[in-house]
């Protein structure tokens, strides 16, 4: 398996270097040792088969770069393999042209856009697929295909966004596109962003800040997403009944809100602390999630209303990196922490070793009924070329 991963590997860096493109790769071992709860949960996720206690991957990532003239290329993709699995997954996260003519830039491709002010949550992005690991939120970030212009000015900065709808085929081509416009402005030293997305079948608007107080920076955001209501045919056929609370009304549409806010601060060269709070009026409430359990529906992963985010991390000697990460459901109860020690030798190579602690009671709680894990251990080696 790894001579397949490494040859697809070197087949694409040797690409990159006939294209005289600047490149990097890091190169990724992961070993992790799960402890479940044996809970409805679990057998509802892991009838068959059975997960694996231990896990491992290895993982390559290329990034390329190039800039010809006023043309850009940027490329970032990855190759995973897994012990005993013939296949490898391949994903890239990014792979467009960006032409830039004075104020004026256009990008096309597949593209993470910069959407929201949030550390853990943007609730302003239904743009862009949510990070698969909120206690890494800044890694692995897909991006989507559209086509975006930015046109920088003294007054206000617009951006513009068009992007094909998955899977979708109509014969209005304005049904299978997906549009968004964002107005960025400074005003001192407060960052903010106002945009609107609109697709064929719901609409969200946002308004986000980041703010640079000195004592720390605040950066906060507010969204309104169009709700569309189960039918009552669908609430009986699956046994459970959703309430609609905090709708907000406009123009004969209904609306759910979310809201997000946090602290950071950079104290010294070593040391950053950020705080989070996220409110989610598009989650259950205490009851519909009971109701869902109740009805042997198990909604896997965070999906209530209130939550709390914190990471404190410091390095020590510029060789010891050290976090810790803590994520609350303030619901229920609901409580994770993700500890983890990194060595770091020289800019070649480093080390991680972390714990995902479960700390949530049981009962009808989303960190014991949807998340049937009670700690993970994680070790990473990883290399940089």
């Amino acid at each position: 398996m790894m001579k397949r991963i490494c040859l697809t590997a070197v087949l694409l860096i040797m690409a990159a270097a006939a294209f005289g493109m600047d490149f990097n790769v890091d190169a990724r071992t992961d070993i992790s040792y799960v402890s479940y709860i044996k809970n409805g949960s679990y057998v509802y996720m892991f009838s068959y088969p059975s997960p694996e206690v231990i896990s491992a991957y290895e993982k390559l990532r290329l990034k390329a770069k190039e800039q010809i003239d006023q043309v850009k290329f940027d490329f970032d993709g990855w190759l995973k393999a897994y012990p005993g699995i013939t296949s490898v997954d391949f994903t890239i996260d990014s792979a467009y042209f960006s032409f830039e003519n004075g104020p004026f830039v256009f990008y096309a491709g597949k593209q993470r856009i910069k959407w929201g002010t949030g550390y853990f949550w943007n609730p302003v992005d239904s743009l862009q697929p949510a990070t698969m690991d909120i206690y890494r939120p800044t890694e692995d970030l897909e991006g989507i295909y559209a086509i975006r212009a930015e046109m920088s000015n003294d007054i206000i900065t617009p951006s513009l966004i068009i992007t094909p709808k998955t899977g979708a085929v109509s014969q209005d081509i304005y049904r299978d596109l997906d549009a968004a416009v964002q107005l960025y402005k400074l005003l001192g030293t407060c960052d903010v962003f106002v945009n609107y997305i609109y697709d064929s079948s719901s609409q969200s608007a946002g308004l986000a800040i980041s703010w640079d107080m000195g004592i720390f920076v605040l950066n906060a955001q507010a969204a309104l997403k169009e709700f569309r209501e189960v039918s009552p045919g669908v609430k009986a056929l699956k046994g459970i009944d959703v309430t609609t609370e905090g709708l907000v009304k406009l123009a004969g549409k209904s609306f759910k809100a979310g809201f997000c806010a946090g602290l950071s601060k950079t104290i010294t060269d070593s040391l950053l602390v950020v705080a989070e709070y996220y409110r989610n009026n598009s989650g259950f409430t205490n009851s519909d999630f009971g109701a869902y359990i109740n009805a042997d529906h198990y909604p896997v992963g965070f999906n209530k209303k209130d939550y709390f985010a914190y990471v404190v991390s410091y390095t020590w000697m510029e060789k010891f990196a050290i976090s810790l990460t803590g994520l609350h459901g303030l619901d229920d109860g609901t409580s994770f922490i993700f500890p983890s020690i990194s060595y770091v030798e020289n800019p070649s190579y480093d080390i991680q070793l972390s714990l995902l602690q479960n700390l949530s009671a049981k009962g009808l709680r989303e960190g014991y009924s949807s998340i049937p894990i009670y700690n993970t251990v994680e070790l990473r080696l990883n290399a940089y070329f």
